[in-house]
């Protein structure tokens, strides 16, 4: 579908009672996109979770921590920034905390 059609369809499913919404991303970005976009993007998503390259290339370049630091910034709830065999750095944007999950 088309952007509008996608983000009509993203917005109708985070209005699904006792649901959970989660993002994966699935390439890097060109351009990072425009901060509103990117803050209306990650609110309406529960969890986002893109790969370290696909981070950055949303929020430029850094630390695993950075980039999660960056997008909760941006208005993402719980980020989950997957890093290969590295794991995975959860980061929920409420309590503040940060897990790493091997």
């Amino acid at each position: 579908g088309t952007p509008s059609s996608c983000w009509h369809l993203l917005l109708s499913l985070r209005c699904v009672p006792a649901g959970l919404l989660s993002v994966e991303t699935y390439t890097a970005c060109d351009t990072p996109p425009p901060a509103e976009q990117l803050a209306a993007l990650l609110q309406a998503v529960d969890v986002f979770s893109p790969n370290e390259a696909e981070a950055a290339s949303i929020v430029g370049p850094g630390s695993p921590e950075q980039l999660v630091q960056r997008l909760l910034a941006a208005g993402a709830r719980t980020v989950s920034l997957r890093m290969g065999p590295q794991g995975v750095l959860v980061a929920d944007g409420l309590s503040n905390m940060t897990w790493h999950v091997s």
